[in-house]
């Protein structure tokens, strides 16, 4: 899988001047440019164990996202109002 931003910064970098735009067909176009002057090497898909991993993780950082939100309400909330 290829991000289209990473694309156009390589190509833009290789002086074939990267193209932003919001159009299907000048991403395509964009990415079809890409793959012939990188010919980046094909990745296999990850298995169910690398997905549920993955899955895994992304959650564990939402949860140590919310109790950092959380201790640092709970500090301020303990704060007498106007004290910073």
């Amino acid at each position: 899988m290829m991000h289209l931003e990473l694309a156009e910064d390589l190509l833009e970098r290789m002086g074939t001047g990267g193209q932003l735009a919001k159009t299907d067909r000048i991403d395509t176009a964009t990415l079809a440019l890409f793959a012939e002057r990188v010919r980046p090497e094909p990745r296999p898909l990850p298995d169910e164990a690398a997905r549920t991993l993955d899955g895994l993780l992304a959650r564990r950082r939402q949860v140590l996202d919310m109790l950092v939100t959380e201790r640092n309400r709970l500090t301020h909330a303990s704060r007498p109002f106007g004290a910073t």
